[in-house]
């Protein structure tokens, strides 16, 4: 690699080149402009910062004495853009653009040897960051806006042979961002064939989400199909449905004198719909005798490695008795947290005070443990109540509505679920928040009466609930795997389409979505038929994939690429 970066650096001198790029595989840019705001940063060297799963992003903000990665304050900062601009920083990589007009250009290298500097590691990226400082040239990284993502640092191997939970992970990471990673539809001959969902273990996963909000149920269906997972759609109940009659008919009473207690307000018609949905899960595990069940929201973000996560985390609390166990939460106090680790089970602690509902694992007896308490009697928002009936609680003046607060809950440390886009957030919407009680309500808005929930049934499989499997084979045939070639390192990281690869339910039609069961199946023959390696021509079917990739790598960069660049690829050994 240093020759590679030694060799391109002096080609691009003797070509008189104004910038050179060094752009690594495992980078994907969704800013098409990128190259041109880089150049127009009027830095020797710079990056757009890029980031991955796992707080991975492609620069070091600090480095220690023995010129080596080093923790500090700008970090987190930066990843998160809380703060944003161009930072000098000691290392910047995997996508960088360097100005060869600087005559100090000259004193820089990829080669230790020639840095000549005791006790540096033989590394291309730290033997350039060190020559850089000494030379007086500083490394900028720019996160004025989302550029793109780098892969998170995957185990020594075949350089094709790409991680597949580690591009799935990146993959679903990118469903944060303004852009998610799509495939090229000059790439998908290169995928491979897709294997079947699982529930993890679990009797069955929920996620709820409200007829208006098809763009939320399109992304927790892809990261669901993104981490090996399938789940079954509960259409959530519609605040803005919501009129005091239909309340009435539900047994919707409010806790006289409710408010917020951060907030001083009362329960929004957002927060009962919430409540409401929450509580026709409950019933539904309940009625259909489910052991073990995980309930998301529409707005979940799962955490990097989490199918094998939960996997291990069900195998651990085999013997435990549990009712709820958190999965993604939010402490209501920053500081004063009453948690206890449970015996023999790492990452496992006791619940105290927390709010968000985005991600829980609950067992059947918590279920009915939920039920029985008549949350709709008594009615506050799901996120209080909750706490409530494990005795971690501001609300101590209602605990005598819940006389049996005997939920065993607990929470996964560090989570394992988060919202994607939370209050303070720029892109931040609230489904539950924005509907007041006093807002008029549209009887026609929304859902209807006769679809939310019934004084006598609690769910109906055929309306409220239905099978993200259902109608749509490809659904359940589709695992994180999609879009991981074992060839040659593409990955189908196209993770929002709304026009292909997105169950179908009743509620959505299948016209436009998705190909017929029959165009599927004959789409994955093909697929196995052309990418199929047998045991005794595997390593020269590999060489043709590769070979094929870099036929349609070039011919891709030739039709977009300005005239002004020239697409060198430089082979690794």
């Amino acid at each position: 690699m240093i020759n590679l970066k030694s060799e391109a650096m002096s080609k691009a001198k003797n070509m008189s080149s104004d910038y050179i790029l060094y752009l690594d595989t495992d980078v994907f840019l969704t800013d098409r402009d990128v190259i041109k705001k880089m150049m127009t940063m009027n830095k020797t060297i710079v990056a757009p910062m890029l980031t991955s799963s796992d707080n991975y992003a492609n620069f070091w903000s600090a480095m220690n004495d023995d010129f080596y990665y080093k923790s500090s304050d700008l970090y987190p900062q930066l990843i998160s853009y809380s703060t944003v601009g161009c930072f000098s920083v000691p290392m910047v990589h995997s996508c960088v653009l360097m100005n060869l007009n600087d005559p100090k250009i000259n004193l820089l290298s990829f080669d230790p040897k020639e840095v000549n500097i005791a006790g540096l590691p033989y590394d291309d990226l730290i033997a350039l960051a060190v020559s850089a400082k000494r030379a007086g040239v500083s490394s900028y990284i720019c996160n004025q806006e989302e550029y793109g993502f780098v892969e998170y640092p995957r185990p020594h191997g075949d350089p094709f042979n790409v991680s597949q939970t580690l591009m799935s992970d990146l993959a679903i990471h990118s469903f944060q961002k303004e852009v998610p990673l799509r495939v090229s539809e000059k790439f998908k001959k290169f995928l491979l064939p897709f294997q079947p969902l699982d529930t993890g273990g679990l009797s069955q996963i929920y996620f709820l989400n409200l007829d208006r909000r098809p763009d939320r149920r399109s992304k927790i269906e892809e990261i669901l199909r993104l981490a090996g997972l399938k789940g079954k759609r509960v259409k959530a109940v519609d605040g803005k449905s919501l009129t005091d009659e239909r309340m009435q008919q539900l047994g919707v009473q409010i806790v006289e004198g409710y408010l917020d207690p951060i907030k001083k307000r009362p329960m929004t018609k957002g927060e009962i719909g919430c409540l409401l949905s929450h509580h026709k899960v409950w019933k539904h595990v309940v009625k259909n005798r489910f052991s073990e069940v995980m309930v998301l929201e529409d707005d979940a973000q799962l955490l990097p490695n989490f199918k094998e996560n939960l996997k291990r985390l069900l195998s651990q609390i085999t013997f435990l008795d549990w009712d709820l166990i958190y999965l993604g939460y939010k402490f209501v106090y920053s500081q004063g947290h009453s948690v206890d680790q449970v015996d023999d089970i790492p990452n496992l602690y006791t619940a105290d005070y927390v709010y968000w509902t985005v991600g829980y694992l609950l067992s059947s007896t918590g279920a009915e443990k939920l039920v029985n308490a008549d949350p709709l009697g008594n009615a506050m928002p799901v996120d209080e109540f909750l706490p409530l009936m494990f005795d971690h609680t501001d609300l101590v003046q209602y605990m005598h509505l819940f006389p049996r607060r005997n939920l065993r809950a607990f929470l996964h440390e560090p989570p394992l679920v988060e919202q994607r886009f939370y209050v303070g957030h720029d892109r931040y919407v609230s489904d539950t928040e924005g509907v007041s009680n006093t807002e008029a309500v549209s009887d026609t808005e929304g859902v209807s009466d006769t679809e939310d929930v019934s004084d006598t049934e609690d769910v109906s499989d055929t309306e409220d609930v239905s099978d993200t499997e259902d109608g749509v084979s490809n659904t359940e045939g589709v695992s994180n795997t999609e879009g991981v070639s074992n060839t040659e390192g593409v990955s189908n990281t196209e993770g929002v389409s709304n026009t292909e690869g997105v169950s179908n339910t009743e509620d959505i039609s299948n016209t436009d979505i998705v190909h017929s069961e029959k165009e599927n199946k004959q789409q994955r023959e093909k697929l196995k038929k052309n990418l199929r390696i047998s045991s005794t021509n595997k390593g020269e079917q590999q060489e043709d994939a590769q070979e094929a990739f870099v036929r349609e790598l070039k011919k891709f960069s030739g039709r977009t690429q300005r005239p002004r660049f020239n697409l060198e690829i430089f082979p690794v050994s």
